[in-house]
């Protein structure tokens, strides 16, 4: 199916592909400028006036500019990073490095179309406490895929997850670090797992709203960061700030 709308200069295009043995329905959203595809036609709206649009709305929404002050960001860790919308925000800021994870595989496969920039490294697993085996809830129509069983319609599946510890950044001597985080409710044990790469970040903004059993991560998370060193605060009802003392 193709809807057009040429007064706007752009095309949706619904199409199928088939992933672990799933057919998987996308959408490529077409304007004069490039294609975003994505798994979720209730999100195909956001990108209607392009992907930076779409971009810029993620940043505003995790309060970076306030967090940092508008300081020059070396390197981002974008936890949750979906199709890719905060990473394209961070490859439009100049952002030297930017570690995107997504551990869905359907949401994965549109990231790596979204998001060609020699600057993003790409991971498709997800994060926890200790490198494992354990359940995945896939539910990418909803972005809700997850550790922590979603209340959305999802499809289990053991995957391999691995701590942010065990994986080897290039920060160099930088301490310009961000971490921005959508778990969608395993915020708490990616923290847990992530020691030693905490004490080289400087800023988080982290997604705490209700997604694990219908509850934030809220005092979970502030109690790891503030026993990491960082200040914390709320920037709105479900996005934690962080700043390291």
């Amino acid at each position: 199916m193709t809807i057009r709308a040429e007064q706007r200069h752009f095309a949706i295009e619904e199409t199928t592909f088939e992933k672990s043995n799933r057919s998987i329905r996308f959408w490529n959203v077409i304007s004069d400028k490039e294609i975003v595809v994505t798994p979720s036609g209730y999100r195909v709206s956001r990108f209607l006036k392009g992907f930076d649009h779409a971009a810029d709305r993620q940043w505003d929404r995790y309060g970076v500019d306030q967090l940092t002050k508008r300081c020059q960001i070396d390197s981002v860790l974008d936890v949750g990073a979906n199709i890719g919308e905060f990473t394209k925000a961070c490859i439009n800021r100049s952002v030297g490095t930017v570690y995107a994870f997504e551990p869905d595989e359907v949401p994965l496969a549109c990231l790596k179309v979204n998001i060609t920039s020699d600057t993003v490294k790409i991971y498709g697993f997800p994060l926890g406490e200790v490198n494992e085996t354990r359940l995945f809830y896939s539910a990418p129509k909803n972005a809700d895929s997850s550790l922590i069983k979603p209340r959305t319609k999802s499809k289990k599946k053991l995957i391999d997850i691995y701590t942010l510890d065990s994986i080897p950044f290039s920060f160099g001597e930088s301490n310009s670090v961000l971490l921005k985080m959508d778990a969608e409710g395993a915020e708490p044990e990616v923290l847990k797992g992530a020691t030693l790469t905490l004490a080289k970040i400087k800023w988080v903004a982290i997604d705490v709203g209700p997604e694990r059993e219908g509850k934030g991560t809220y005092r979970e998370v502030q109690e790891i960061l503030k026993q990491s060193g960082f200040k914390v605060w709320k920037y709105s009802t479900w996005i934690v700030h962080g700043e390291r003392q």
